[in-house]
């Protein structure tokens, strides 16, 4: 999967509001944010007497091509306000794209990555955090590497990273929206535990596959491996009620074997997040199908959603099966066969 990184950047009014503002727009326009950066602060750039910059850098996933993706960024920038008179000068809001895989384009648009990237702590500060070990052709060292090389000294200092993104004084409007009373005592230090928790919940944004990812040389085994009933939980996008169940997982090793705890670890990673099950589904086989390189893959999905049990008496046992078949389990219907009668016989 290609490796699309965006920069943040705000140094007028309400920085973080205005971080904030362009992650919303952006995803109002297809772009999923896979993982995001703690947001820094630091000193201007060639303009000194303006106030300081806050940034962040964001790792996304989207289907526009680098061309159109640096016009959405631009459009965003313009409904929020942004008037570009003075080059590195005071701005509401920056949006600049900093990878798309291993592109390189040098054209008056745009530029990729961009030309002066490994010369600026406060773009290398947040990357080094989301995608330390990167390494583009243009520059031939990671991006930890970049940093440790950099050789501009302009100070550059990470915010606090447990501020909570909704406001307390938000959280008790929709307290009272509901028809509570934010004040009485069960109430009282909800906003804590509700930051607390979304944290726990959508812990996978932070986390990255490949690092929980273990790989064995599979000796010459190339029968069918499958680990069945792993239990996984995961919020639903449209409603933000839970769905939860178990995911099936087989496959027909190659070069290679996975240990098969990280299953489970895997799956987390992607289901921490806000999701529909059919994404959560592809991106499972697709990351294993990429990682393990094997014969044949199937990755079954079999959960029920609060947002359908929770509305309605007549719905309570409803559950809903995804499935992603790749190679062999897709070309031969005798081996998907098999794997399905396997997973049959366990639930049986």
């Amino acid at each position: 999967m290609d490796s699309i990184v965006l920069s943040l950047g705000s140094n007028i009014g309400q920085r973080e509001n205005h971080l904030a503002q362009a992650r919303l727009r952006l995803e109002g326009r297809g772009i999923r944010i896979l993982k995001s950066s703690r947001i820094y602060e630091t000193e201007p750039v060639d303009f000194e007497d303006q106030p300081k910059f806050l940034n962040q850098a964001l790792s996304i996933e989207t289907g526009l091509n680098p061309g159109s993706l640096m016009k959405a960024c631009l459009e965003i920038e313009k409904e929020m306000g942004r008037k570009r008179q003075v080059k590195n000068g005071p701005r509401n809001i920056d949006i600049d794209l900093l990878f798309y895989g291993n592109r390189i384009i040098d054209s008056p648009e745009l530029q990729l990555p961009h030309r002066r990237l490994h010369e600026r702590r406060f773009v290398l500060e947040p990357l080094a955090e989301i995608i330390p070990n990167l390494k583009h052709p243009q520059f031939k060292h990671s991006i930890r590497d970049l940093l440790d090389q950099c050789p501009d000294r302009h100070q550059v200092k990470a915010l606090k990273s447990d501020v909570s993104p909704i406001s307390e004084s938000v959280f008790q409007d929709w307290i009272r929206f509901l028809g509570d009373d934010p004040s009485r005592e069960g109430l009282q230090d909800s906003h804590r535990r509700f930051t607390e928790s979304r944290k726990e919940l959508f812990r996978g944004y932070d986390s990255d596959p490949n690092a929980v990812v273990t790989l064995f040389d599979s000796e010459g085994y190339d029968e069918m491996i499958i680990s069945r009933d792993i239990d996984f939980y995961s919020t639903c996008e449209h409603h933000l009620l839970p769905f939860y169940g178990k995911a099936h997982i087989g496959y027909i090793p190659d070069k290679h074997i996975i240990g098969l705890s990280k299953f489970s670890r895997i799956i987390d990673v992607y289901a921490r997040r806000l999701q529909n099950q059919e994404r959560l589904t592809t991106q499972i086989a697709g990351f294993l199908w990429e990682k393990l390189n094997p014969k044949g893959l199937g990755v079954i999905l079999e959960a029920q959603h609060l947002c359908i049990q929770s509305r309605g008496a007549d719905k309570q046992n409803s559950s809903v099966s995804t499935s992603s078949f790749k190679g062999l389990f897709k070309k031969r219907p005798e081996t998907r066969a098999e794997f399905l009668n396997l997973i049959a016989k366990s639930s049986a």
